[in-house]
């Protein structure tokens, strides 16, 4: 009974351990089966950066964090370099921008729009991953792209003088559906000076991919809320008299990405301070989302093909036979192949598919074969072997390292024998 009980633990303990060391091994080829490669153009000084206008800006200069920019790049992989379902590339933004958000867009070849990898990066990161799928594993040279993202400049600007109107924007709700966030907020400020104003009006345009939530115009402080009126996408705020600072809220429904990447309104503030008629118009931005294209040229699988001419017994192999090798549909993939001193002719770097050999010249003293000599080259057979034999044109005999003795015409050549060709 010990006995039974010992040997029972010790068998438990064994299970444990091979489990153990099954379960490393298997976690241990996971964590290996994908790893960071190398591609050309994704990091920081590889980078363009261009405001909401389009115009260029400096990767070192002071940008807004309020204001929206685009981060442009330009991106190849080596045909050297071995890529695997599930390997990453590392993106790295320049020091004056940075995500405000987290997202993730699919990056897709530009002709067939197959996917070929997805890009995600966290909110406030200056570095984003490209996950590739098998795609360009397949499609494994001349792979290029190019990659666009989204970000927001880093700087805050602590200088309150010399504006009478300014416009902000951000997220309030980030979940995804139908491929973007849903809600909003805008913010404007006006008459920071607290000058006195008449005929106050605010006119917000919206731009594309979002409706104005009908009510959420939010004042703050006390003053009385505008008479508040839409027309399309463009939203009409009356305040009348002014003489406070303002500050106020609406929001948007997000009902699209722009291709920009970028949600975008524009406030129009009219007024009359004394005898001086006021006109100012301000921008808002939210940064958001990206794209990216890549493509690469499917390089073919590749086989090859060894035939191996011999006389129509087998046992002498033949030189200076001559082929053409053809396609399955009749298309001449090689000309004027010839078998070697060991009877034997190899053509590689073909690509999988069906062909066929016809003999054009015989070997001297032996039959033109008028044979089409077939085979196939795929996944399991990247490699085909055909033995091709030729009749002779007359009596002969076929020579072995054998005892001698005569035989019957059908006996395989192991000997000295007669032989009928």
């Amino acid at each position: 009974m010990l006995t039974n009980t010992f040997s029972n633990r010790n068998w438990r303990r064994i299970f444990l351990l091979i489990a153990s060391v099954l379960l490393a091994l298997f976690v241990g080829h996971t964590q290996a089966s994908a790893s960071t490669v190398s591609v050309n153009g994704l990091g920081a000084a590889d980078a363009t950066i261009t405001n909401d206008q389009g115009v260029t800006q400096s990767t070192t200069s002071n940008l807004d964090k309020y204001s929206a920019y685009q981060v442009h790049y330009k991106w190849s992989i080596n045909d050297a370099t071995k890529l695997a379902n599930g390997d990453t590339a590392t993106v790295s933004l320049p020091a004056n921008v940075a995500s405000s958000y987290d997202y993730s867009f699919d990056l897709t070849d530009a002709k067939s729009q197959a996917k070929i990898g997805t890009f995600t990066i966290q909110k406030g990161s200056q570095t984003g991953t490209i996950t590739f799928n098998d795609y360009l594993v397949t499609h494994n040279t001349g792979r290029q792209g190019t990659l666009q993202l989204a970000a927001n400049g880093k700087h805050v600007n602590t200088d309150n003088t010399n504006w009478f109107i300014n416009k902000v924007g951000w997220l309030t709700n980030t979940t995804i559906k139908d491929g973007h966030p849903t809600t909003a907020n805008w913010n404007i400020a006006f008459n920071p000076d607290n000058k006195d104003l008449t005929n106050v009006t605010l006119t917000d345009t919206l731009g594309s991919d979002q409706t104005y939530v009908p009510g959420s115009v939010k004042v703050d402080g006390n003053i009385p809320a505008p008479d508040v009126t839409v027309s399309g996408n463009t939203i009409t705020m009356k305040f009348g008299h002014i003489d406070k600072k303002v500050n106020l809220n609406y929001q948007t429904s997000i009902t699209g990405v722009p291709n920009d990447s970028h949600w975008s309104n524009a406030a129009t503030l009219t007024a009359t301070n004394g005898s001086v008629a006021l006109n100012k118009t301000v921008h808002g931005t939210i940064a958001w989302g990206g794209n990216g294209e890549g493509n690469g040229d499917e390089q073919a699988a590749q086989g090859a093909v060894t035939l191996i001419k011999t006389d129509q017994w087998g046992c002498k192999h033949l030189a200076n036979a001559h082929f053409n090798l053809y396609t399955a549909a009749g298309k001449l993939v090689k000309s004027d192949v010839t078998t070697d001193y060991r009877g034997e002719l190899t053509v590689g770097n073909l690509k999988y598919g069906s062909y066929y050999f016809v003999e054009t010249k015989a070997p001297r003293g032996y039959r033109l074969s008028s044979r089409h000599l077939t085979f196939t080259l795929n996944d399991k057979m990247p490699a085909a072997k055909l033995q091709v034999p030729n009749a002779k044109k007359s009596w002969g005999y076929c020579p072995s390292f054998h005892k001698v003795q005569i035989q019957f015409v059908w006996y395989h050549c192991v000997t000295w024998q007669w032989c009928l060709w």
